[in-house]
């Protein structure tokens, strides 16, 4: 009878134990997800405000995209941030000498180890090396492509030598 019990148990430890990294893996793969949209959603409201405004925001001064004009009803918080104020790290390329032509500003999270990279970005976060991979999230923009358009696929079209 304690034999039958100690099996019961064991197989109920070990698959609470296997739900539990199950759990823990979704839940990891769900706050990467809210930072990606999260820095989707600033890249846009930037993207507007250049429109709008003929050029981005200040490196740090996000707020800009929630008052006078609201381009975001509220700053999106980094999930990874432990300690408040929670914002993403923004930078406004164009304000470097020389500016890069292809990304007018870097929008960094500090990824799903918690630990900033000095300086921020420095090392980027890589889902192909697993979930729980060291690194920052950046997000280059306007393009999500950190090199020249150029360089990007583009359709072909039959009899183009290109």
């Amino acid at each position: 009878m304690k034999a039958a019990f100690a099996a019961t148990f064991l197989l109920i430890a070990l698959a609470a134990a296997l739900a539990w990294q199950q759990w823990s893996t979704m839940r990891l793969a769900s706050r990467l997800t809210d930072a990606w949209m999260a820095q989707q959603s600033i890249g846009r409201a930037l993207v507007a405000y250049q429109v709008d405004a003929g050029d981005y925001p200040p490196s740090g001064a996000l707020s800009l995209l929630t008052t006078p004009v609201a381009y975001l009803p509220a700053l999106p918080q980094d999930p990874f941030q432990v300690a408040p104020p929670r914002l993403f790290h923004y930078e406004n390329a164009t304000e470097n000498t020389p500016p890069a032509p292809w990304v007018q500003f870097v929008l960094d999270g500090v990824g799903p180890d918690g630990v900033w990279s000095s300086p921020p970005g420095a090392v980027v976060y890589d889902p192909s090396n697993g979930l729980r991979s060291t690194g920052d999230m950046m997000q280059p923009g306007p393009a999500n492509l950190p090199f020249p358009s150029q360089f990007w696929h583009t359709r072909r079209v039959k009899g183009d030598p290109r």
